[in-house]
C-alpha cells in the first residue's frame, strides 16, 4: 500500500499568499470551500488575515 491509501481527510490546510483576496478566491473558487470566519492580527508591522474555511455545509470537523 502507498501512504496515500491511508489518507481519509484533512485536519487543516495553511496557505500563505500576498493578499487576502487571492486566498479567498483560491479556497472558494478552486477548492470549493466556504469562508466561515475572518480575524485580523494587528500585532506586527503588517496586519495578517487569519481566514477559516469549511466545506460547503460548514459541517463540524470540516474546518
Amino acid at each position: 500500500m502507498k501512504p496515500t491509501d491511508y489518507i481519509t481527510g484533512l485536519h487543516h490546510l495553511t496557505v500563505s499568499v500576498g493578499g487576502a483576496q487571492e486566498d479567498i478566491d483560491f479556497a472558494t473558487q478552486v477548492m470549493g470551500l466556504r469562508m466561515i470566519k475572518q480575524t485580523i492580527l494587528f500585532d506586527g508591522a503588517v496586519s495578517i488575515y487569519h481566514l477559516y474555511y469549511a466545506n460547503a455545509d460548514a459541517e463540524p470537523g470540516s474546518v
